[in-house]
């Protein structure tokens, strides 16, 4: 074999292996494509707009600066965490099954309101966590809703309702109600003596309660999982739009995928700042308050629990005019119970643990004639399993009138 035949074999070896590399290339092209796509699809929303407030609101908290452009900057700090700390839960869930996923869910779907409230316990504030427990109550139930029910009306005539999501939601906040209405009579039928009872029986109230919560993710995410068929359905096929994109861009092996560890190094961090960004907020309550002239009740009532839920109520009003009613129900009901049965109790236990006054559930007569007025007001406007623009406009006419009383207070 001469020079001449060795030529076409060399030049060809050539072209193979540059083909070779350019294949390469062009993949490792492509893969870091479908993890920037995959990671802003995750992760994008209108919220992030305001992630520049984060560092912002921790240097004037940190500084001292005006109690006013602190608590202005830090509330629309919590806003873009609040919406990365949801999905990076989301994430995580994608790679358990459907029960872990939902208690992943319901653990850190109010993690804004825990950390809010622990640190408005640190400071004492015991009426600024009240306020705040039944606004983020209140506010779901009646704001939430009413838009929900409104503009879906006006996109359709009439909304069918699935009975079990409306009814299961409806008669465990009636429990709830229960819970915060014995230790008020209690309250105001005993001397100032027999606060300790007040303590005690909150205490034991708030165990009885978080049981009733831990009963009832069993019904909805176990033995009567079959019933919240859309809400499952939404999930389950989020979850695998995201395990999709994530097996384009990673390795098939028996080791976590980066996706994941990501949404784990999110999520710790989102809780981090949001500890932060949550004690300058509450440290600047009564500050601002003063400046504004707007008492601290009516700040936590009606401000405070806009924070923490941003992006689940646009979802929520979204959803209703997309014509999934059901799931408009599962956002703002469901939140209304995580709240009742999960965060308050967890609070009060909390407290115990703690060197500043004890939290209990005497919300006292306003503001548990206001929940029961709330939960009897959405239980009527469900009771015929459909929904209409009309319901809608009473529902949120409700909140009006409460928030006023709230502001006049």
């Amino acid at each position: 074999m001469n020079l001449d035949d060795q030529v076409p074999l060399l030049k060809t070896t050539s072209t193979k292996y540059s083909s070779r590399k350019s294949f390469v290339r062009n993949q490792s092209f492509f893969v870091f494509r479908g993890s920037f796509n995959s990671l802003w699809t995750t992760y994008f929303s209108w919220t992030l707009v305001l992630m520049p407030s984060v560092p912002l609101g921790l240097v004037l908290g940190w500084m001292g600066y005006s109690e006013t452009w602190t608590f202005l900057v830090n509330f629309l700090a919590i806003i873009p965490l609040s919406t990365l700390l949801g999905n990076s839960t989301e994430v995580i869930s994608s790679y358990t099954n459907d029960v872990i996923g939902g208690l992943l869910n319901a653990t850190f779907g109010n993690a804004v309101e825990v950390i809010l409230g622990i640190s408005a316990l640190r400071f004492g504030l015991i009426d600024v966590v009240k306020s705040t427990l039944l606004g983020s109550v209140l506010s779901n139930l009646l704001f939430v809703l009413g838009w929900s029910f409104l503009l879906g009306g006006l996109f359709h005539t009439v909304q069918p309702i699935n009975p079990a999501i409306s009814d299961s939601n409806i008669s465990v906040l009636a429990v709830a109600l229960f819970g915060f209405t014995i230790p008020a009579v209690f309250s105001a039928t005993e001397t100032e003596l027999s606060k300790v009872n007040v303590q005690t029986l909150s205490l034991l109230t708030a165990i009885f309660m978080f049981l009733l919560y831990l009963l009832f993710l069993v019904f909805e995410l176990i033995t009567h999982a079959h019933l919240y068929d859309s809400r499952k359905m939404l999930r389950s096929s989020s979850q695998r739009s995201l395990v999709r994109n994530a097996s384009l861009t990673e390795p098939m092996d028996n080791t976590l995928p980066e996706s994941l560890w990501l949404a784990i190094g999110i999520q710790l961090g989102t809780v981090i700042l949001t500890s932060y960004c949550s004690e300058y907020l509450v440290h600047s309550i009564q500050g601002f308050s003063k400046r504004t002239k707007l008492s601290s009740s009516f700040v936590a009532f009606v401000l405070l629990p806009i924070v923490g839920n941003a992006a689940e109520h646009l979802a929520a009003c979204t959803f209703a005019i997309k014509g999934n009613i059901d799931l408009s129900i599962s956002i703002a009901c469901g939140s209304s119970v995580q709240v009742a049965l999960f965060v308050a109790p967890l609070l009060v236990i909390t407290s115990w643990f703690m060197t500043g006054p004890l939290l209990t559930l005497d919300f006292h007569l306003f503001e548990t004639v206001m929940l029961g007025i709330a939960v009897a007001v959405t239980s009527l406007a469900l009771r015929d399993n459909s929904s209409n623009w009309l319901e809608g406009a009473e529902l949120l006419i409700s909140y009006a009138i409460i928030s006023t009383a709230f502001f006049l207070k």
